[in-house]
């Protein structure tokens, strides 16, 4: 027996996430180009955003893990957080040879292969919404702020060093 997969307006149809007609305007003219009928759904507010990873899930035969995601220590000092922030993953735990990577696009064959490519181990990806995995990489890596605002601090210190030298050389010129 063949079992053909899903395609994912049809899992959220037949779980009752969607409304038929909600979903036809998702794949008619409210559809932008490029966009997918995942996120055409959560733009219009049809679906949630998480609706939409648990059918995908559902469709290619992943684990989902929803909110608040659970992070090992480990696997979040394996991954650079350039490269976590830069294709929207967090790693989730490391066991042997594996990295289990919480994904919100586990079809981006580009990061998981950067993934392995950086850590050396097998990539293992789970699904989860793109705010969950947003809010566990700000929570994990940290949101950004503090070094924005550890930057400024330096900024402001150098600025403020220029200014006295320059107002000491004024002083001296004036004499």
């Amino acid at each position: 027996m063949i079992v053909r997969a899903k395609i994912l307006g049809q899992l959220l149809l037949e779980c009752g996430a969607v409304a038929p007609r909600s979903l036809e305007d998702a794949l008619g003219p409210a559809r932008r180009p490029g966009e997918r009928i995942g996120e055409t759904l959560v733009r219009l507010g049809a679906v949630s955003a998480e609706e939409v990873a648990r059918a995908l899930s559902v469709q290619l035969g992943l684990p989902f893990r929803p909110t608040p995601l659970r992070v090992a220590p480990d696997a979040t000092r394996l991954v650079q957080e350039e490269l976590v922030r830069s294709h929207a993953v967090l790693p989730l735990t490391v066991t042997g040879r594996t990295l289990t990577v919480a994904m919100a696009d586990p079809l981006d064959l580009r990061a998981v292969d950067d993934l392995q490519f950086q850590t050396g181990r097998r990539v293992q990806p789970v699904v989860a919404s793109p705010e969950a995995v947003a809010e566990g990489i700000d929570l994990h890596y940290g949101d950004g702020i503090a070094e924005l605002l550890d930057r400024s601090e330096e900024h402001t210190s150098e600025l403020q060093s220029h200014v006295r030298i320059s107002y000491a050389v004024f002083c001296l010129k004036k004499k």
